[in-house]
């Protein structure tokens, strides 16, 4: 075997062995966690209409309750999420017919890591998607199953939806768990504004309905993070 097949055979073998060496200084790490906070909904229009026709008005305020991912690769975040709105005081009357007002959105969004602490993240997330609201009317009072067949024009169910932007600041902390170094228990809170730039038409089943008041998933949250997190230099090998 001669000098030069054998520095070829050496040097076919260092390149794919260095190749695989991990940069010290990557991130990657993985994120899944449970969201519970709370929204303020302009529902004014949807007050007006609901209070003319002798129903008690909604609260602006509403539970917020979901869930998401986010996988950070250096200092960039990629993160989707799913969330649902529930009116603070559940249903309305106005002594006939009950209404229940709830909605949900779910997302896509990207940031940037702006502080690195090791455990403790700081970062802007801008997120677009896909949400709306949706209003039940149900008479009041049980009737049969046969009652129900016989007149089942008995309740409806009002639906808008259409896109939804969000903008938010987040920050998160992680517990190690053990001798498991970087990964374990996260708690972190996320503060932002949603925006619905089209409002949808409402409709009832597949009919629009015009004249509906401007009811979208708009405004202001405070949410809480629950979950696990992975802060080894590469979890997925």
């Amino acid at each position: 075997m001669t000098r030069a097949m054998l520095a070829a055979m050496m040097l076919a073998v260092a390149v794919p062995a260095q190749a695989q060496v991990p940069d010290p200084d990557a991130r990657r790490s993985l994120a899944g966690y449970f969201m519970m906070g709370g929204s303020l909904l302009d529902v004014d229009d949807l007050n007006g209409q609901l209070t003319a026709r002798l129903y008690e008005p909604f609260s602006d305020r509403f539970f917020s309750l979901g869930g998401g991912l986010h996988l950070i690769v250096n200092q960039a975040i990629i993160a989707g999420e799913l969330h649902a709105l529930l009116a603070e005081q559940g249903s309305v009357t106005n002594g006939t017919f009950t209404s229940t007002l709830r909605g949900g959105y779910g997302s896509l969004g990207v940031g940037y890591l702006i502080l690195d602490g090791g455990a403790l993240d700081l970062y802007p997330l801008l997120s677009a998607g896909w949400g709306g609201m949706g209003m039940e009317l149900v008479e009041r009072g049980a009737p049969t199953f046969g009652e129900v067949l016989d007149d089942p024009a008995r309740g409806s169910r009002l639906t808008n939806h259409g896109p939804v932007v969000s903008f938010s600041l987040g920050g998160d902390y992680v517990f190690e768990a053990g001798r498991d170094a970087g990964k374990g228990f996260l708690i972190g809170i996320r503060a932002g504004y949603a925006y619905a730039p089209v409002e949808g038409d409402w409709r009832l089943g597949d009919v629009d309905i015009p004249a509906g008041p401007a009811m979208s998933v708009t405004g202001p949250f405070v949410r809480i993070m629950l979950g696990a997190g992975g802060r080894a230099p590469d979890p997925f090998r």
